[in-house]
């Protein structure tokens, strides 16, 4: 006889979209130091990128010179340029920064020092700003003996075999994952002269930004990829490159890069529209949940454009595959994805891995000569007098 108060746990919910998960009814979002979650508006997040470019600057700077934060002359004491902008910056840092914008977030190693430096010393030295809050009255003791102390705490931890060993290790594991995708978009050319080139940004909105990170989240991406990956998103896939990075205001979003055949698709804007509303609609499920870009309408903003028909010896759009896989293989410039999170870079294996044989298309006499795109992918100067033309562009636009 069995018995009636035994019960069973009900088997888990299959996954068919983010919104279908019933998170934004019954669950509050709270990290794992117990922070509720807040978004910032857009004036205030392009305000804290530039604030934080200019922080992770000044740390450079100090680092890597000797100067001093003050100096003494016949007329008394003051603060040398490099003290008052080291001032200045933590002073806004301090004064701009929520606490709860970077609580929990793996930051990049120059803003972990310069934010741990500003929450520190910053509003004591504010007291000393008194005639000029943009400079401090060197002739108090205090505010010489704690500036002197953030120039040597900043170089002693700048200047650490741990945190260059940070750096560097990230450099060179941005290097290791371009050359991947570089030799991966050069094995497709050798399939197919041609390639039509997508690409397309994914984005959470609304509720689902503080769930970005959330398993859940997860799922929805893992479905984009999955369907793209069986050939059930676009047609005559070859390849694919997808990114996950962490943003100040967009928090965890993706950037995917596909490559299908240009002999038989020539409608980049369209494939494009198609896989952002399977995201929006499918995978995450509700349009006040997610959103989209479609990069085909910034292709004339970038210096050079990858978007569209590429040709393995059209040097221009080579160079902009080059920038396009340079921007995917980096880390964010701010805020890090948390480890633990599996590969944030991620792409389809090589053709020639697959199979010994081609995949696709009429058998060539022979194979395409790919010099052109290792020249421009592989080369450390892609095209011999392109970095000067640039230059010379950049100063006529300035003047």
């Amino acid at each position: 006889m069995s018995n009636i108060f035994t019960t069973t746990a009900p088997p888990p919910k299959r996954f068919t979209n983010f919104a279908d998960l019933d998170l934004f009814i019954h669950r509050r979002h709270v990290d794992d130091l117990g922070i509720e979650r807040t978004l910032l508006e857009v004036g205030a997040v392009r305000r804290m990128k530039n604030l934080f470019d200019r922080l992770e600057q000044q740390m450079q700077r100090v680092a890597a010179s000797e100067a001093a934060p003050w100096h003494q002359h016949k007329r008394g004491i003051c603060m040398t340029l490099e003290g008052q902008c080291m001032w200045v910056v933590l002073r806004d840092v301090a004064a701009e920064a929520p606490d709860d914008l970077c609580a929990g977030r793996r930051l990049n190693p120059w803003l972990e020092v310069g934010l741990s430096v500003a929450r520190k010393w910053a509003s004591a030295l504010r007291a000393y700003a008194i005639t000029n809050p943009n400079v401090l009255d060197m002739h108090q003791e205090v505010p010489r003996n704690i500036m002197t102390r953030i120039f040597r705490v900043v170089r002693r931890i700048c200047r650490s075999k741990t945190f260059r060993n940070k750096v560097n290790n990230s450099t060179r594991n941005a290097k290791d994952r371009y050359l991947g995708c570089a030799e991966l978009m050069i094995d497709l050319l050798r399939e197919d002269a041609r390639l039509l080139i997508l690409r397309i940004d994914l984005y959470f909105e609304g509720d689902a930004k503080v769930l970005s990170e959330s398993n859940e989240a997860e799922q929805a991406y893992e479905k984009f990829l999955r369907t793209l990956r069986e050939d059930r998103l676009v047609p005559d896939l070859l390849g694919y490159i997808a990114k996950r990075e962490d943003g100040l205001e967009r928090r965890i979003h993706y950037h995917v890069l596909v490559a299908m055949r240009a002999d038989l698709h020539q409608q980049a804007y369209s494939w494009i529209e198609h896989m952002g509303k399977f995201w929006v609609n499918e995978c995450v499920g509700a349009k006040a949940l997610a959103s989209h870009f479609n990069c085909w309408n910034r292709r004339d903003e970038y210096e050079h454009n990858c978007i569209g028909v590429l040709h393995y010896t059209d040097n221009w759009m080579l160079m902009g595959l080059r920038d396009a896989l340079e921007y995917m293989c980096k880390e964010g410039p701010h805020i890090l994805v948390k480890k633990g999170k599996g590969h944030n870079l991620r792409k389809s294996q090589s053709p020639k891995r697959i199979d010994g044989e081609r995949r696709r298309g009429a058998p060539r006499k022979r194979d395409p000569d790919l010099s052109a795109a290792r020249q421009v992918l592989l080369t450390p100067d892609p095209l011999p007098g392109e970095r000067n033309t640039r230059e010379a562009r950049r100063l006529s636009l300035a003047s």
